[in-house]
Parts: C-alpha cells; sequence; structure tokens
C-alpha cells in the first residue's frame, strides 16, 4: 500500500514536471512564432501579449537562467549582443558580459548585466522600437 501511493505520488509529481517542460517549450514555441512587428501600443501593457523583444526575453533567457542552463543561455547572450540597435551604446557590451558570466556560471553575474542593460535602454527601447522583432 505505502509503495503503491509512492508510486504514485511519483507520477502526479512527474506529470507536474512535464507540464512545467512544456509551458517552457510553448513559451519558446510562441517566441519563435512571433510576428516580426506588433503595434507598439498592443503589446506589453497589462492584459495585452508580450512585445516581441519581451516575450523572447522570457521564453529563452529567463527561462535558461532558472534552469541553470548556463551554456544554452550564455549562447543566447552572446545572439543578443549580435542583435544589438543601432544607436544602443553598450548594448552588446553588457550582452557579452552576460555571456562570459553564464560561462563562468555566475547567477549574480548575469542578474547585474540584464540590470544594467534594461536600466540603460529599456526606456527608450520602449519608446522606439517596443514592436519590432530583433529575432
Amino acid at each position: 500500500m505505502v509503495a503503491e501511493r509512492c508510486w504514485i505520488q511519483l507520477g502526479v509529481l512527474l506529470a507536474v514536471a512535464s507540464g512545467t517542460a512544456c509551458q517552457n517549450e510553448a513559451a519558446a514555441a510562441r517566441a519563435e512564432a512571433a510576428p516580426q512587428a506588433v503595434a507598439a501600443d498592443s503589446c506589453g501593457s497589462r492584459g495585452a501579449p508580450d512585445c516581441p523583444l519581451q516575450l523572447w526575453m522570457k521564453a529563452t533567457l529567463q527561462a535558461h537562467q532558472r534552469r541553470h542552463d548556463y551554456e544554452r543561455l550564455g549562447a543566447a547572450l552572446e545572439e543578443l549582443a549580435k542583435k544589438a540597435p543601432p544607436g544602443y551604446a553598450s548594448w552588446a557590451e553588457s550582452s557579452a558580459q552576460g555571456a562570459a558570466a553564464a560561462s563562468r556560471k555566475d547567477d549574480a553575474g548575469v542578474s547585474q548585466s540584464c540590470k544594467s542593460c534594461h536600466e540603460q535602454h529599456r526606456e527608450r527601447y520602449r519608446k522606439e522600437l517596443r514592436g519590432q522583432a530583433l529575432f
């Protein structure tokens, strides 16, 4: 009876874990299927869908960081560095610093590079490029 209950509990745990993995995969699929551009005022606010870059960051960077998948996180940050919009000084540098921190498995360093980039560029990006997809 106890062994049977343990197997049932294990099955429930595996189902929950699979559901989480499926949710992450679904978010990644939505990011890949995101339109090239959307109206800036139709995304990103409460109740509206995420904007293209916002969706990509959640489905890619945040997902990899939560799973401590530093190899994929570093590769994604390197790709983000290559996609820096023209005129956004230090975007590529911040992303590259995050990639370097990921290669060291330095979670705090990754978070700091993201915070630095957001502090420097978020407001301007939202005004100028919010509805455009970088990927």
